[in-house]
């Protein structure tokens, strides 16, 4: 878990805080950890950051570089931010304020970050665009929401922004590997901002209640490769208790597995389905493959199963959002759940449940590795045309590289304290989640509405996926299609 690069960091940042003021204690709701380090100085740090990145020395006399998206807003998660307007003593948050301060110091620059008029209508990035407006030069934004941008060139391909290396350690390679189509690809993340990390499908179960149960840990059958979905299954069969004696099974009661809409689809993903695969230089549509309708079959089979399954959303909507998920899952109501990353962080840290982490199952033990799905409105970074491509790609490659030994430290730091993961073996767990994401751009664009199918059988509580898979069969290749020859389009204009 880079435990020697984080003692490393933690050195640094002592090293620099002589002379400089305490930061004011974080809100315990708003942040990630209530535990506080001390401020930093600003100066430029001597570590192995951004210098590996082996960037041309620039001055660009104050220029602002603005990031649309990505700012403190009144979350006040310090894994969503860009930029921090100061230093608050949470750890994170701190991070990102001296990486951006260290950036603006060497390069003459002032980074800053501006909340969206709304984060989930793009007409604010087109209309200003359109209008030739620079008010900013970097996107922080959902991917599915991107994706319609790119393909009406909206946004500039990464093989053009002038100093970012996309091969590069610190950009994710899963997802330039994913969603890189004819060599062009327009929004990527990676140590730049842990946010992706923390929108990934993971599982969380109540520790106590499995040993009550007589169940062992599963923490060795995902580290010998034998957590599977009928490893899974296992697990949550035969937990179902009426607890109130009314002889009906609701949120009242004990289950074994609480999930939420799509359920279906994270089970299928995480077993190595697909809605696209790659053959030679073109995607394909590969979601009718025989395994891959078994494996669909497999996940809906749970997800419908009402004597170990029961969904969170109709709670959430009745009990103000999905902090009350988390509640009610950490007053013993289930034994493992099913969500984003996100509410361990955020939820968790101050509940007294013990619970350990484990990523989605495999398939079966002949599957090659663990597959973590990050959320179809996962935040990444993309760049308007209007953007200034040799200054803005040199201050976002400089931030990410840098982001490798400060933030993406950072962000492991607070969620392996105590009050988040709280035992040796999910943090090792956190690593293979982490590690293991996959980006399938037939999911991102939902071809066939391939996610919405899903669901209707979920909610139906049917499992008929053939059926299914062929009537959405000839619309998700028709869609394929001219996904292709968008990006063949874009390809020729250049």
């Amino acid at each position: 878990m880079k435990r020697t690069l984080s003692l490393v960091l933690i050195a640094l940042m002592l090293i620099l805080q002589l002379g400089a003021c305490s930061g004011a204690p974080a809100d315990q709701d708003k942040e990630l950890s209530n535990e506080t380090t001390a401020a930093v100085e600003t100066e430029p740090k001597t570590v192995a950051g951004m210098e590996r990145a082996n960037l041309p020395e620039k001055n660009f006399d104050g220029e602002e570089i603005v990031f649309l998206g990505g700012a403190n807003d009144s979350s006040g998660y310090a894994w969503r931010f860009i930029d921090s307007a100061e230093q608050t003593g949470e750890v994170l948050n701190d991070a990102i304020y001296v990486r951006n301060r260290k950036v603006e110091a060497t390069y003459g620059v002032k980074i800053s970050a501006i909340l969206p008029e709304n984060s989930s209508d793009t007409k604010v990035i087109t209309n200003s665009i359109n209008a030739s407006d620079s008010s900013f030069d970097a996107i922080v934004w959902r991917i599915d929401q991107l994706m319609p941008l790119a393909r009406d060139n909206f946004l500039v391909d990464y093989g053009d922004m002038t100093y970012i290396d996309t091969s590069a350690s610190w950009w994710d390679q899963s997802l330039v590997e994913g969603l890189t189509l004819f060599d062009q690809l327009y929004f990527c993340t990676g140590d730049i901002s842990p946010w992706t990390d923390a929108r990934v499908n993971s599982i969380v179960f109540n520790k106590d209640m499995c040993r009550e149960l007589g169940l062992e840990l599963p923490y060795q059958s995902v580290f010998d490769g034998t957590w599977t979905i009928e490893k899974f299954n296992t697990y949550i069969s035969n937990v179902n208790s009426d607890i109130n004696g009314d002889s009906k099974m609701d949120y009242d009661d004990r289950w074994g597995f609480f999930s939420q809409n799509g359920c279906g689809w994270m089970v299928y993903f995480s077993g190595g389905g697909r809605i696209t695969d790659t053959v030679g230089d073109e995607p394909v549509i590969s979601f009718s493959s025989e395994r891959n309708v078994t494996l669909a079959n497999m996940a809906l089979s749970i997800s419908t199963d009402k004597s170990k399954t029961l969904m969170a959303d109709p709670y959430v909507n009745s009990n103000g959002g999905w902090p009350a998920a988390s509640a009610w899952f950490a007053n013993g109501g289930s034994l493992m759940r099913s969500s984003v990353f996100e509410p361990v962080p955020r939820d968790y840290r101050s509940m007294e449940t013990d619970f350990g982490v484990l990523p989605f199952p495999k398939l079966d033990e002949n599957q090659d590795r663990y597959y973590t799905l990050p959320e179809y409105a996962t935040p990444v970074i993309s760049f308007p045309t209007t953007c200034d491509r040799e200054s803005v790609s040199l201050i976002v490659e400089a931030m990410a590289a840098e982001s490798t030994y400060t933030v993406t430290e950072a962000f492991y730091e607070n969620c392996l304290n105590e009050k988040s993961v709280r035992d040796e073996e999910s943090k090792q767990i956190l690593k293979i989640i982490f590690d293991s994401k996959i980006f399938d751009i037939g999911y991102f664009l939902n071809l066939g509405d391939f996610r919405g199918q899903l669901n209707k059988l979920e909610g139906a509580g049917t499992t008929d996926v053939a059926s299914t898979f062929e009537k959405i069969n000839k619309t998700a290749q028709k869609a394929l299609e001219k996904l292709i020859e968008d990006y063949i389009k874009l390809a020729e204009a250049k």
